[in-house]
């Protein structure tokens, strides 16, 4: 599910159609809860969390590959300057 319906939902309720006996067709409105609008705000908070440490863990991950490149290249050129 995403993120987006799940935490619109628990903020805003849910209304659907059901059908009686009958089969004749009603609407149901089912109202947020407290606990539920909660929800919805612990979810968004975690989800803008989530987002910030993948970001970073991105960046290192950039930083890493840019310093293993780095120091490859020093390797190669103290390895010819060694040979010379």
């Amino acid at each position: 599910m995403d993120i987006n319906i799940l935490v619109q939902r628990l903020q805003h309720g849910e209304s659907f159609v059901a059908q009686n006996d009958e089969g004749t067709s009603y609407q149901v409105n089912r109202p947020p809860s407290a606990l539920s609008i909660n929800a919805a705000r612990a979810i968004i908070t975690l989800n803008t969390q989530v987002e910030q440490l993948s970001n970073a863990l991105s960046n290192i991950q950039n930083q890493l590959n840019q310093l293993s490149s780095e120091h490859e290249l020093l390797r190669n050129n103290s390895t010819t300057t060694a040979t010379s």
